[in-house]
Order: structure tokens, then C-alpha cells, then sequence
């Protein structure tokens, strides 16, 4: 009896630790229950925080691009009307994103715009007798706040920064576009539509062409509220803007006009801007 008493306390007592040693670890299912709430908690935090990044991206292209804004109205005040290469419009070979550099930033040397580095000065002839003529204007903006860039197709920047365009915080050219604040926008094309200036009888507010190789027309007019593509503003339309000057980045897509979400929207220049078809522009009318 005392030997049977014996076995079953030393039975019990080497069952004690290992109860106890089964007690301070977790399960297999334990671990797996946590771990599945990691990974919920991480799929409820990450579009948060993605949204979150990206709205202080726009946030912060936005105030650069209030900040050219500003400076054009600075331009403005010393020569009376807003960057233009004629009084006609854009002079042939040169688009509105390069126009924007030289007038803001003037990056060219002095055999190019009149002045080494930034500035420049507007007498013909730069030089007089190899005198200088004339004052240096600009830059508007501060030479390092933007870095430069090359224009869509155009090749990297020439030695004489002829391709350079601003660049916003992702490396895509700032679009720039001289507004005709006298055009007729509901009449034929009269709103957004290829202009070359050269006997072309119509004068659209906004001209297409002087940057079509990095925006598309049709996304530029969906952007400025021609939501039938047809150039002009209809009687159901409303223009987004009408100003004596556009300027438009990208945004944190990196995308020029609306990106639509396919398979709802596969092409997403022949539909209205929407939730299904988002577009993040960043313009200097308050997009």
C-alpha cells in the first residue's frame, strides 16, 4: 500500500512540470490567431498611411505650383503681359513647359538668353560692340527649387538648357500653357484645340499643341471640363478655368490627365473624370 502510495505521488509529481512548461508557451493555434490579426491590422493601416503619403505629396506640389504662380505675376508686372514667344502665341519649336524655364528661371548662358546662369535680358541683340544691352531680369523663382528636366522626347537637357523644363517632385516636366483670354469658348474649338498660329483663322483659349507630347489633347480637355472632347464648352459644360495662363504637374500618379481603373474604365481619356475615373493633375486654378 505504501509502495502504491508512493508511485502515484511520483506519478503526479513528474506530471506537474510538464503542465506547467505546456502553460508558458503558445499553441499552433494560438500563433496563428495572432498572426492573423497582425496581418488585419496591417491591411486596415496601410491604405491609411498611403493615402495619408499621398495627399502630402499633392499638398506639397501644389504650393509649387502656387509658387510659379506667384512668380509669373511677378513677370507680369515688368513686361505687362505673362510669358509669351509672340504676340500671337507659341513661336514654333518651342513648348509651353520650355517657355516656363526661360521665363522663370532663365537657366541658359548669356550667348542664349543675354545672361550666364540664371536670368536673362529681353533686347535684340543681346550685345551691342560685345556690350551686354539692356537689364538682367529674373530669375522669378529661386533657381534651386526646382530641378530641371527634359521635355518628353526631346533628349536630355542641351548644353544650353534649350530642352529645360521645371520639374516637379517627381521628375515630370510642369506644364505651361499662355491662355487667349479673348477666344470665343463655345464656339468650334474655340476652348481647347491644336493651334500652329501659322494661318490658322481660330484662337482657341488654350492650345493644345504647346504641350501635346507629354499631355494628350483629349486629356487636357477632360481636365478643363470639356467632358464631350469636342474642343469647345457646350451649353451643358462648364469651363474649369478661363485665366490668362494654365499651368498643370502631373501629380502623385505621374499621369497627365485621368488614369481610370480598368476593367470599369479601360481608356480613360474617352470618359468624364470620376471616382472611376480619378484624375490627381495639380493645376493653378485649384484642381
Amino acid at each position: 500500500m505504501v509502495m502504491m502510495d508512493s508511485i502515484r505521488t511520483f506519478s503526479a509529481a513528474s506530471r506537474a512540470p510538464a503542465r506547467r512548461r505546456h502553460r508558458a508557451g503558445f499553441t499552433l493555434v494560438e500563433m496563428l490567431v495572432v498572426i492573423g490579426i497582425i496581418l488585419l491590422l496591417v491591411g486596415i493601416l496601410l491604405p491609411a498611411i498611403n493615402n495619408a503619403y499621398i495627399k502630402g505629396v499633392r499638398s506639397r506640389m501644389t504650393a509649387d505650383v502656387n509658387s510659379i504662380s506667384l512668380a509669373i505675376g511677378a513677370y507680369k508686372s515688368d513686361f505687362g503681359d505673362v510669358p509669351r514667344t509672340s504676340p500671337s502665341g507659341q513661336a514654333p519649336g518651342i513648348k509651353g513647359a520650355q517657355l516656363l524655364c526661360r521665363a522663370m528661371v532663365g537657366p541658359g548662358p548669356a550667348t542664349q538668353d543675354g545672361a550666364d546662369g540664371p536670368g536673362f535680358r529681353n533686347i535684340a541683340p543681346l550685345t551691342s560692340g560685345g556690350v551686354a544691352q539692356g537689364k538682367v531680369y529674373g530669375p522669378y523663382i529661386a533657381a534651386d527649387k526646382f530641378k530641371l528636366v527634359a521635355y518628353p522626347g526631346g533628349g536630355a537637357p542641351a548644353a544650353d538648357f534649350s530642352n529645360a523644363c521645371l520639374g516637379d517632385r517627381n521628375g515630370k516636366p510642369i506644364l505651361y500653357y499662355p491662355g487667349n483670354t479673348a477666344a470665343d469658348i463655345r464656339a468650334a474649338n474655340g476652348y481647347v484645340a491644336a493651334a500652329s498660329y501659322a494661318g490658322n483663322p481660330v484662337r482657341p483659349m488654350f492650345n493644345s499643341d504647346d504641350n501635346v507630347e507629354a499631355m494628350p489633347q483629349a486629356a487636357l480637355r477632360l481636365v478643363l471640363g470639356d467632358v464631350s472632347r469636342n474642343g469647345r464648352i457646350d451649353a451643358a459644360e462648364e469651363p474649369a478655368f478661363t485665366g490668362d495662363f494654365l499651368i498643370v504637374g502631373a501629380g502623385p500618379d505621374e499621369t497627365f490627365g485621368p488614369t481610370g481603373r480598368a476593367p470599369t474604365v479601360p481608356n480613360p481619356l474617352t470618359q468624364a473624370i470620376s471616382s472611376a475615373n480619378p484624375c490627381d493633375d495639380v493645376t493653378n486654378y485649384g484642381r
